[in-house]
């Protein structure tokens, strides 16, 4: 039954594209809270996530959404360079 009823609003896409809006806003939530843990025990010291420095891997969480639908959120880097989280 919901998946007629999303054939009929637009087609097999709609669903999966707003699922896939939530994804940097759920890591993005994952990791802040990693990132508060690791702050309150004092081990942020050379923690880095997929290779990247914490900061720098959540902008380019924060741009994807910004940047959303657009798949590449290189675009709206910019816009979160200055941004710091710990």
């Amino acid at each position: 039954m919901h998946g007629g009823a999303c054939v009929r609003a637009g087609g097999l896409w709609r669903a999966p594209a707003g699922l896939l809006a939530l994804f940097p806003v759920f890591w993005l939530g994952v990791l802040l809270t990693e990132g508060l843990r690791r702050a309150a025990s004092g081990a942020l010291q050379g923690w880095l996530i997929n290779d990247l420095e914490p900061n720098q891997r959540l902008r380019r969480y924060v741009a994807r959404g910004l940047a959303w639908p657009a798949i590449d959120p290189t675009v709206r880097l910019s816009d979160v360079a200055d941004v710091t989280f710990f």
